[in-house]
């Protein structure tokens, strides 16, 4: 373990001391042990050993997991990321949170967002089926883990700020460095854009687009490899026509008196034929009787066509 790492350690288990009673013994032990160690196993042990003692205090908590982040800060994107990580480990909020709870964080949380977005003037679509469900009236049935959106990529940097002082921590990772890229493929998230809710596994996922000069959208997915060290970011872009963006991304509601914009029926009940996992097939089940069969049909005969763009160089703007 190196000097400036040892040093960091023990100031703050000394720190400790002062507020906690810490046997000397076990500190020893403890600061031995680290020597073995990495930065990142180092940060959790301690991290944890911090939530056992002070997750009822937040100043003290607050301070003391800056603390602990400043070992290396490159590996971890600020405290309340550490919180959340800390909040699914101890208190798996999805297995204790009612399914009746879960569907009023997620109906309000849509509608909640929609405003936000509505107001600041955000090019997005609300997809997936659970607009689809609020926009027939269906009641839901299953759990759901987050929302998902489609944000214009031209606003991404208005949507991080919305998601953040609603509270969420925005992460991006279209364009990861090295040490980002590895921790994708280890953990993979579920989502290269996303908000997070820093109290449960809630989370609010984002798709990118571009939107053409005749309404038409391209939709964007970054695919992201290795060569010599250096993190390569590929483009999917899948291209619609105005009228195949019409029939699959510009369908609306209202729910709770707030305008929704959203994907289609249609589009949810078609891509979800092609998945068919077992919650697809019994969305499909619920959403076949509200589906209009000459739309889907006219949606199916107007497919996308796809391009890989091969490099895309990182811009200013294009990422938090």
């Amino acid at each position: 373990m190196d000097n400036i790492r040892s040093s960091q350690i023990i100031s703050i288990l000394d720190a400790l001391s002062r507020v906690i009673e810490i046997d000397r013994a076990s500190a020893v032990k403890r600061i031995h042990e680290y020597e073995s160690m990495s930065d990142k196993e180092v940060i959790k042990d301690l991290s944890m050993f911090i939530y056992n003692n002070f997750k009822n205090d937040s100043e003290l908590y607050d301070y003391f997991l800056n603390l602990i982040r400043n070992i290396n800060p490159t590996l971890i994107p600020n405290t309340d990321y550490m919180k959340k990580e800390l909040y699914k480990k101890f208190m798996n909020k999805k297995d204790s949170m009612t399914i009746n709870d879960n569907h009023k964080i997620v109906c309000s949380s849509l509608k909640q967002i929609a405003s936000l977005f509505n107001d600041e003037a955000i090019d997005y679509v609300a997809v997936g089926a659970l607009p689809c469900y609020l926009a027939c009236s269906v009641p839901l049935s299953r759990y759901h883990d987050d929302l998902d959106f489609m944000v214009n990529e031209d606003d991404l940097e208005s949507v991080k700020t919305i998601m953040e002082n609603a509270g969420y921590i925005f992460n991006d990772y279209r364009f990861p460095d090295l040490d980002e890229f590895h921790e994708m493929k280890t953990n993979t998230p579920p989502h290269q854009v996303i908000a997070q809710s820093p109290y449960n596994d809630f989370h609010i996922g984002f798709f990118t687009f571009v939107r053409n000069k005749d309404n038409s959208i391209t939709t964007t997915e970054y695919l992201q490899r290795e060569n010599n060290g250096e993190v390569i970011v590929d483009r999917l872009e899948r291209n619609y026509s105005p009228l195949g963006t019409r029939l699959r991304f510009e369908d609306e509601f209202k729910y709770g008196g707030v305008l929704i914009k959203s994907c289609s029926i249609e589009e949810v009940y078609n891509l979800k034929g092609t998945l068919r996992r077992p919650k697809d097939i019994a969305d499909m089940e619920v959403l076949e009787k509200f589906v209009d069969k000459s739309k889907l049909k006219e949606l199916r005969q107007n497919t996308n066509t796809k391009e890989i763009k091969k490099n895309i160089p990182f811009e200013k703007g294009m990422t938090m």
